[in-house]
């Protein structure tokens, strides 16, 4: 209600701004059908906004159940990030992802997000993305799971030190730690 008193005074680009933001916020307490009603059609959003636009017509798309049309509008925001914030952008991927997994392409879906991990892997959405990897996961995974094989690529064995393994006097090293070595002397 107060973002529709405040844009009573505001026109232009900063209104369409504040509708988008009104609708994202009403799709956040899960009120789609108010979102939609308020969603502007192609032509009542200025260009600069038009990423932002899209963003949240493949939110509501999404929540709409629509997960073909949804899966379009996000890879083209993927692919064509254009004026869309990073938080849009990475959100986008996911969005993408959780469309996939609505229409069942839970292999397309873990590509899609194992890519972005690769890409991203500083993401502070990470979490959000391995909660969506093992949603695709089989529910008995075998060794050789495509998910599995490459999360196993990216993890790195311990090293060895670069002498090898410690030796030092009367002891032996079984692993990183020297045992004494029982003496074998019959005349002590």
């Amino acid at each position: 209600k107060t973002l529709t008193l405040v844009a009573q005074d505001i026109e232009g680009a900063e209104l369409q701004r504040i509708r988008l933001l009104q609708i994202n916020i009403l799709l956040d307490l899960e009120r789609i059908t108010e979102a939609r009603e308020l969603m502007p059609t192609g032509n009542e959003i200025t260009q600069s906004l038009q990423s932002e636009a899209n963003f949240t017509e493949a939110a509501i798309l999404l929540r709409e159940s629509k997960a073909e049309d949804a899966a379009t509008r996000y890879q083209d925001l993927v692919e064509n990030p254009q004026n869309l914030s990073l938080r849009q952008y990475h959100k986008a991927w996911i969005g993408w992802s959780d469309s996939l997994l609505l229409q069942g392409k839970d292999v397309e879906a873990a590509e899609l997000l194992l890519n972005y991990i690769q890409k991203h892997p500083e993401s502070d959405l990470l979490e959000e993305i391995f909660k969506r990897l093992l949603a695709a996961l089989p529910d008995e995974p075998t060794t050789s799971d495509p998910i599995l094989s490459r999360l196993q690529n990216w993890i790195m064995p311990t090293p060895l030190p670069p002498l090898g393994p410690i030796r030092h006097m009367d002891c032996r090293a079984v692993s990183a730690w020297p045992q004494p070595i029982e003496s074998d002397d019959l005349t002590a």
